[in-house]
């Protein structure tokens, strides 16, 4: 949701194909780009240099469990989680495979499409931050998070939980995987706009091809 990295994918898949080789396959806006102020883009960059080995950012001025002042930061109402230093969460790969597990079960969507998403999205980064303001392992954006009643954007079950929630409702609209996946990177009304297609943008046809790509290798492993 809002950016993506460039991965090596086979290396990006092979980290998510162990988690799912024998599981069977499950039948079956975004938002446009946060209005960061200046202050924002300059404490994403601040969290982004840290967890590449920079110095910690300087604390926030502001409660981070959100009590009393308004977090101006952001330009666009409370949202504490978003205050929150991210920490990256590490867990093994049955912790991830019981909750992508749990929520794809949840929600009615493929085990292995969710970890291709978040191979895509974060590469199993907890702690993600975009230069757009997405956040956490499944790269939500705030305003979406706030509608999904997503309070802590870096802990991954949660974050899971509310993404997925939310790819179900854009396989649901679209009822095809590839305008789902348009869906979640580039927003339903773009889908919407372009006639019930994927949206011509460079980024979001390649996200779609990243995602579909690994969502194969992932099934075509667990048949074996």
């Amino acid at each position: 949701m809002g950016r993506r990295r460039e991965l090596a994918l086979p290396a990006a898949a092979c980290c998510a194909l162990a988690l799912f080789l024998s599981w069977p396959l499950a039948p079956f806006a975004k938002d446009a780009p946060l209005n960061a102020t200046p202050a924002w883009r300059e404490r994403v960059a601040q969290l982004n240099a840290w967890r590449q080995g920079g110095p910690p950012p300087p604390p926030l001025a502001i409660d981070p469990m959100g009590r009393g002042s308004r977090p101006r930061a952001l330009g666009q109402g409370r949202s504490p989680a978003l205050l929150r230093i991210p920490v990256a969460v590490k867990l093994g790969d049955s912790e991830w495979q019981r909750l992508i597990g749990q929520a794809g079960g949840r929600y009615g969507v493929d085990p292995a499409l969710i970890a291709a998403v978040i191979t895509i999205e974060s590469n199993f980064d907890t702690a993600a931050v975009s230069h757009k303001g997405a956040l956490g392992v499944m790269q939500i954006m705030p305003s979406t998070g706030r509608e999904l009643g997503l309070e802590n954007f870096f802990d991954p079950a949660a974050n899971i939980d509310a993404g997925v929630r939310y790819l179900a409702a854009m396989l649901r609209e679209f009822d095809r995987i590839d305008l789902a996946l348009a869906a979640y990177n580039a927003g339903p009304a773009a889908v919407r706009q372009h006639g019930g297609r994927v949206p011509p943008y460079p980024e979001t046809l390649n996200y779609v091809s990243q995602v579909l790509a690994t969502y194969r290798d992932l099934a075509r492993q667990r048949g074996k």
